[in-house]
């Protein structure tokens, strides 16, 4: 999945990755995989726009990868997720997430 966020505080690769690990943990419903995966996106959004880091986090599968705008390597650790959304949500308000023009793209997983 491709996503495009503008606004004051990051840049589009952070919605991305977020993006991508939403339409690989999302569960299809009768919308289809692609409106599933931009429902997700809005709800990032949402939830990053309003610091929420419980709702950020459960967003993502438990086996997710994960590398933040600032990272330095890939997580797979849940806790790990979420201190990096502490760090950067928590420590640095108002932030705001506006989705721009974006394409989804969903990718079949292996289970």
């Amino acid at each position: 999945m491709v996503g495009r966020r503008t606004g004051s505080s990051g840049n589009a690769s952070f919605a991305a990755v977020v993006a991508c690990v939403a339409c690989a943990a999302w569960t299809p419903a009768a919308a289809g995989p692609r409106e599933d995966a931009l429902a997700v996106v809005e709800q990032w959004a949402e939830a990053f726009t309003a610091s929420d880091v419980d709702a950020i986090v459960a967003l993502f599968a438990p086996d997710a990868l994960f590398m933040g705008t600032g990272s330095r390597s890939v997580t797979n650790d849940p806790a790990a997720v979420r201190a990096y959304f502490e760090r950067a949500l928590l420590n640095n308000r108002p932030r705001s997430a506006e989705l721009g023009e974006h394409a989804v793209t969903c990718f079949p997983t292996r289970r």
